[in-house]
């Protein structure tokens, strides 16, 4: 497969037995998939913040 980065953290993908794919992106694991989901749910969202 051709050399391709996680479209969440930007890892070069070498390992692809754990590679996620999702809304036509490729994600290094299912953790970097979720988590972009996630992003898209709660674009404003600041992690940690509180008001």
């Amino acid at each position: 497969m051709a050399n391709e980065e996680c479209a969440h953290c930007g890892t070069l993908i070498t390992e692809w037995s754990t590679v996620a794919k999702r809304d036509g992106k490729t994600f290094c694991c299912p953790n970097c998939a979720n988590a972009y989901a996630r992003s898209q749910q709660a674009p404003d969202e600041v992690p940690g913040a509180r008001s």
